[in-house]
């Protein structure tokens, strides 16, 4: 009789981790085309990510430092022209690959979509992630890259590290003049 309550207490608990899981995920919240749109999205990103993944993350992680040891190297309030120059050089050697990947997708995403369409599932996303006006660049950035990492878990989690370096790097640009972000 133990053995059943036990076995039951199982189940019922596993029925609620299974159940409660899926009621977070993002993905299950957004309508269906926005759903389609990210997915294809998704799926093209991991095919240019298994050509590109290798350079992307060694260039991403080159960038970061670099971006982190600006402040050391340059007073950031009061750059000269040339000091602007020399780091906005160094920067399109990191973002280079950004591009390459991001043309990549561009060119392998199968879902094309309207104007309309596109302002649908835009509202969708603010809606669905809950982005308003109140939140940082970077919490809107975390949020927004909320859909992309669960469906990365789903079509290859090997590129997950990919996508979490852009937004460090991102994050980290932060601090770059605005005519350098």
């Amino acid at each position: 009789m133990q053995n059943f309550n036990c076995s039951t207490f199982f189940l019922l608990f596993f029925t609620f981790f299974i159940f409660s899981g899926c009621k977070n995920s993002v993905i299950d919240q957004l309508r269906p085309e926005t759903v389609s749109f990210l997915t294809d999205q998704e799926q093209a990103r991991c095919t240019c990510l298994d050509i590109y993944g290798t350079e992307f993350l060694t260039k991403t992680n080159k960038g970061i430092s670099y971006i982190n040891s600006l402040s050391e190297q340059y007073d950031m309030d009061n750059l000269s022209v040339s000091e602007l120059y020399a780091i906005k050089i160094k920067l399109v050697g990191f973002m280079s690959i950004v591009k390459t990947v991001s043309k990549c997708v561009g060119e392998r995403t199968t879902n094309q979509i309207d104007q309309f369409t596109g302002m649908l599932i835009q509202e969708d996303l603010r809606v669905v992630l809950e982005i308003d006006s109140t939140l940082s660049p970077q919490e809107e950035l975390e949020r927004m890259n909320q859909p992309s990492l669960e469906l990365l878990d789903e079509f290859c989690p090997k590129h997950k590290e990919a996508v979490l370096k852009l937004q460090e790097l991102i994050n980290a640009a932060q601090i770059l003049p605005l005519g350098l972000q």
